[in-house]
């Protein structure tokens, strides 16, 4: 409750015992117990606690592959919070390499935001046809899932065109906003958004 309410520092020493209750409970392999342990490890990372998180997560990660399989939602989550701290520890190749699975393997899953980290990794790296390339697969899956004129399609184009214009792909970028900036003043005319697209 705390962690999703935002209070993650506060959630953290809650976190942690319930993984200590698991693990005298069910076993240090339980699922339940290694559920803990990703959500401990997730919670570690948004906090910054990456070489903390990376401990937790990598053994976890490697249990989950193993009981799981690699497509299995738990073990994309870890795998993706897990790349996550491997960029901010100076592993690039590995979070590209890892996000690039989660990215891959998503399928059904609400995994937007590794694809996300995705496109920010390369874009850390200097990697644009890579990154244009991640951006314009988002910008296909939105156009087919999202209902063609919801805040919600115009908000996810915004942010896809924010990203190609931060790789210089400016006719896509002027593609995607022009179609957010449409929906936006069909829907809410007045918002500081709408302008913002324009």
């Amino acid at each position: 409750m705390l962690f999703d309410a935002g209070q993650r520092a506060e959630a953290l020493p809650m976190m942690r015992k319930i993984v200590e209750i698991r693990k005298v409970r069910q076993g240090d392999t339980h699922l339940k117990t290694l559920h803990a342990k990703m959500n401990l490890g997730a919670a570690c990372r948004h906090e910054k606690l990456f070489d903390e998180a990376i401990a937790i997560l990598e053994p976890v990660r490697a249990l989950l592959r193993k009981q799981l399989g690699d497509t299995d939602y738990s073990t994309l989550f870890t795998t993706a919070n897990l790349a996550i701290c491997y960029g901010q520890t100076g592993r690039r190749r590995e979070e590209r390499e890892l996000l690039a699975q989660v990215h891959r393997d998503r399928g059904k899953f609400n995994l937007r935001w590794a694809s996300e980290a995705l496109v920010a990794a390369y874009r850390a790296t200097k990697m644009r046809e890579l990154g244009i390339a991640v951006v314009k697969e988002l910008v296909a899956s939105d156009r087919a899932s999202l209902d063609k004129s919801s805040p919600e399609l115009a908000n996810r184009l915004s942010n896809c065109g924010l990203d190609f214009m931060r790789f210089q792909a400016w006719t896509d970028a002027e593609d995607v906003l022009e179609q957010a900036h449409a929906i936006r003043v069909a829907q809410e005319p007045d918002r500081w958004s709408t302008f913002h697209t324009k």
